[in-house]
């Protein structure tokens, strides 16, 4: 639904407003993920690529679903570094943390 003009003065009601708000956190938010997952593959390697997947992110921390245990604990130890190539390439301080857990995988 397409926001109607407003003449100067007239109110807007708050629930308009929030989903605007709320809409352009999303898309945002939508955007850095589509950006993860496009330089995921070139921060992990292919066998990694095939058991990790970055799914969702959150005030800056990327939450990663993984096939395993096993690679969970292989990711924590280079998590690190993952978020420094993300970062790097992404340009910016796109992700400060990340958090592993079992989850699905999309092809």
């Amino acid at each position: 639904m397409a926001r109607e003009k407003r003449e100067k003065g007239e109110f807007e009601h708050i629930g308009a407003i929030l989903q605007g708000v709320m809409r352009g956190m999303q898309n945002g938010l939508h955007a850095d993920l589509m950006l993860i997952s496009k330089i995921w593959p070139t921060v992990v390697d292919g066998p990694t690529a095939q058991n990790a997947q970055p799914a969702a992110i959150k005030q800056k921390t990327l939450t990663v679903h993984v096939t395993s245990p096993a690679w969970i604990q292989h990711l924590r130890f280079h998590q690190n570094d993952m978020i420094r190539q993300i970062n790097q390439a992404a340009g910016r301080d796109l992700v400060t943390d990340m958090r592993f857990k079992i989850g699905g995988l999309h092809s």
